[in-house]
């Protein structure tokens, strides 16, 4: 809804990676900037996660909701 990026309790960044993986396989288009190199891909991925709140920080009620 806010255009946030956020890992909830309950995400799967294997199936994150398990994409990334496909697509970089397939020669996926809006991947090619990475030039085939899933370590790229996988390390970007693994740095967005780990930067990512829990929840929405526009959503939550109280700080005590999400955590950063």
């Amino acid at each position: 809804m806010h255009n946030q990026i956020f890992c909830d309790e309950e995400g799967d960044a294997a199936s994150a990676f398990a994409l990334a993986s496909e697509l970089v396989r397939q020669h996926t288009p809006y991947v090619a900037d990475f030039r085939n190199n899933m370590h790229e891909l996988t390390d970007l991925l693994s740095e967005t996660i780990a930067a990512a709140p829990e929840c929405c920080p526009m959503c939550v009620a109280s700080a005590e909701e999400c955590h950063a």
